[in-house]
């Protein structure tokens, strides 16, 4: 799995990062809790999970499943957060966790932002 993160305060991004569930789990605690810093999870498959700060205890929680543009929100503490990561790296890939909405994307939609 591939971590991402942009730290608002630090003015860091980094992406491409292969880290132990421990040393994810780190980094999301040294995360700058300002509006605007972001972190996120790729899978193999290519689903994403995003979680944006919105305030110093409470993120948006993004899970996006590859190919089918169907994403998942839903907003956590950071306790929960933590839970969420843990069970993507217990499960070896992103998944849906409980208290999520469903949104779905279709391209129609996405073209109507290209004109």
């Amino acid at each position: 799995m591939e971590i991402f993160f942009n730290d608002i305060i630090k003015h860091q991004y980094l992406e491409n990062l292969n880290f132990s569930e421990h040393e994810c789990l780190k980094e999301f605690d040294e995360l700058s809790k300002e509006n605007g810093s972001l972190f996120g999870i790729k899978d193999d498959n290519n689903s994403v999970l995003k979680l944006y700060c919105e305030n110093e205890n409470l993120f948006l929680v993004n899970i996006s499943i590859a190919p089918t543009f169907v994403n998942f929100l839903k907003r956590a503490n950071i306790d929960e957060c933590k839970k969420i990561i843990t069970e993507i790296y217990r499960n070896n890939r992103i998944i849906v966790v409980d208290g999520m909405v469903k949104f779905t994307m279709n391209k129609k939609t996405l073209n109507g932002y290209n004109k």
